[in-house]
């Protein structure tokens, strides 16, 4: 059983089980749960929530049905468990159109394995985004600025032999505001990036699944929500 509280639901509390959201719009009870901005779309029901935020024509916008889902909450019958996915596809190619109060982060401390196309908020500087490439041979990073209505960049990229890669006012990717480093770096024997920050708290997007087995918090633009997972005995 999952439930779901906060600001970006008008404050109800949401409950979930195996079928999907107990009184959901959809009702189609495929253990899939919507959120998103309308509830309509080309005569069908596409959202099991419509979530308390306005719509933005400044948004990723494709005209399509996956333009009006933000994310999803899913049960997984083969592994047993429940799982959070952020609907919305981000690159490097269409950063530009990134409406970042429209995403769904995570909060996250301490460590993160680094994934491809994930964009990283840290707690102390939330006017800056890091969005994240990885390619075969080295990490791309585009800090992004937001500045009311207007982007601005720079995009750094740094060989695996760099590492590890330092974050913050004093370090290689300089964030104003940012005092204590964070580190972030590459493990040869797993091959991949770790981004390690225990000072901080840590925003993430992603669009991978997310497993939900404890209770995790979550924010798009300045409204707060929390998911909370309850195991059956």
């Amino acid at each position: 059983m999952i439930d779901i509280e906060g600001d970006l639901l008008d404050n109800k509390k949401l409950f979930i089980d195996y079928n999907g959201l107990k009184n959901g719009l959809r009702n189609n009870k495929d253990g899939f749960v919507f959120f998103g901005t309308i509830t309509h779309f080309q005569g069908k029901i596409i959202n099991d929530f419509v979530l308390n935020i306005k719509d933005n024509n400044n948004e990723i916008n494709d005209g399509g049905i996956f333009s009006k889902v933000f994310f999803a909450i899913f049960y997984d019958k083969i592994l047993g468990k429940f799982f959070f996915k952020n609907i919305k596809k981000i690159n490097s190619e269409n950063r530009e159109k990134i409406n970042f109060n429209l995403l769904t982060f995570l909060i996250q401390k301490d460590e993160i394995k680094i994934q491809n196309n994930m964009i990283i908020q840290f707690e102390c500087s939330l006017n800056y985004y890091i969005l994240i490439e990885l390619k075969e041979n080295t990490i791309e990073l585009y800090m992004i600025r937001k500045i009311i209505d207007k982007i601005d960049e720079n995009i750094f990229i740094f060989k695996k032999k760099e590492s590890p890669i330092t974050i913050g006012e004093s370090g290689k990717l300089k964030i104003p505001g940012k005092k204590k480093l964070s580190l972030l770096i590459y493990d040869k024997f797993f091959n991949y990036w770790i981004l390690k920050d225990p000072n901080s708290e840590m925003w993430v997007y992603s669009d991978n699944k997310i497993e939900l087995n404890k209770t995790l918090i979550f924010k798009m633009g300045k409204e707060m929500f929390q998911i909370k997972t309850e195991k059956n005995c």
